[in-house]
């Protein structure tokens, strides 16, 4: 394992770039973001199938790493998502929020439906069971047959929320911009931004209560992220005025959220709680931010696996079920694995577009 996880860092070098002063443009686009998403998903399908699979020397750097990065692996994902639909919000208004039911979550949860059938349909070849109880359980994402769930139940929690606060707080149909509609309605619209970010940050702050009265942690522990991905994007415009007034800010800012980290890390771990999980997620997702500023990592593979993210996460533990055993080289069934997630990947991705025209009428 620890050699796959050099493999992946030789494949993020040669693309590397740096800023040497002011901020990179185009940190938050879609090519870039994507790029990220593209070297996280790989850590986790790493993270995954190390469980399917025998240990020895080689593997503890690896062993080490992951257990260090833990459930940070998926902060990006959560992150970006949040400032995706800020962004959206900005843009659009009222008309997002009332398509955010069909288009968003209706495509997610289908997404997400359609490979539940898959692992249904391939239980008993990995010597599973699979009853309807089991199966429309799992369709929630609260419990699993085979496949990786409790992103999916966080997601569609976090989605409600962001549904029931755009229909209580976001009532234009299109925010008037400044230039068109004069301070006042700005202000106005603003206004409504922001009581929108602050109530889906509070019902998240009750999401990450309830659930840590009945679930394991990983299930609420980096939800926070996704409000604060809200928030990033009302205040990015301020945040990156404020780092380029005085150089000094930039490595005093990168020296205290890697400070942050690493304290909230110790706290989670003696003491943990949800003031510790929001300090710990804040300070990694403020790293990323920061990092990516300054550095771009990007190249075709990255950006490829990223655009497939949420395909290789859903069905990634299909093949790891399936081919169990049944390959004795570890490094030959991680291989093997990994094609057949890929391949899966690709064509789940050109089932759903069907799929997707069906659900939203668009042809």
């Amino acid at each position: 394992m620890t050699f796959l996880l050099i493999a992946l860092i030789l494949l993020c070098l040669p693309s590397l770039s740096f800023q040497k002063t002011g901020i990179r443009s185009g940190y938050m686009d879609r090519s870039s973001t994507t790029a990220v998403n593209g070297i996280f998903v790989l850590l986790v399908f790493l993270r995954h199938v190390k469980t399917y699979i025998d240990h020895g020397p080689a593997d503890r750097l690896f062993l080490l790493f992951d257990r260090g990065l833990g459930q940070l692996i998926v902060i990006p994902f959560l992150f970006y998502s949040g400032y995706g639909i800020m962004q959206a919000v900005r843009a659009k208004g009222r008309s997002y929020i009332l398509a955010f039911p069909l288009r968003r979550i209706g495509k997610v949860w289908s997404h997400f439906a359609l490979a539940l059938l898959l692992y249904a349909a391939a239980a008993p070849l990995s010597g599973r069971t699979c009853s309807l109880r089991q199966f429309l359980s799992a369709l929630t994402g609260f419990t699993s047959i085979g496949n990786s769930n409790w992103y999916m139940f966080a997601l569609l929690a976090l989605y409600l929320i962001t549904l029931l606060c755009g229909l209580l707080f976001i009532r234009e149909d299109a925010p008037p911009q400044k230039a068109a509609s004069g301070p006042e309605k700005e202000k106005a619209a603003r206004s409504a931004l922001l009581r929108f970010c602050a109530a889906a940050a509070v019902l998240t702050i009750l999401y990450m209560l309830v659930m840590s009265r009945i679930r394991e942690h990983y299930f609420y522990d980096t939800a926070f992220v996704f409000p604060a991905g809200m928030a990033f994007a009302l205040f990015q415009g301020e945040f990156e005025a404020f780092l380029l007034q005085k150089k000094s800010r930039y490595a005093l800012l990168t020296a205290v959220s890697a400070c942050l980290l690493a304290a909230a890390s110790l706290w989670k771990y003696y003491r943990p709680g949800i003031p510790a999980d929001i300090v710990w997620s804040l300070s990694f997702a403020m790293l990323l931010v920061l990092v990516t500023m300054k550095v771009k990592a990007g190249n075709r593979v990255l950006r490829y696996l990223g655009s497939l993210s949420f395909e290789i996460y859903i069905l990634q533990r299909l093949p790891m079920n399936l081919l169990k055993g049944r390959i004795a080289d570890k490094y030959l069934y991680i291989a093997a694995c990994a094609a057949a997630t890929l391949l899966l990947a690709q064509l789940f991705r050109l089932l759903t577009k069907k799929t997707d025209a069906l659900l939203t009428g668009a042809r």
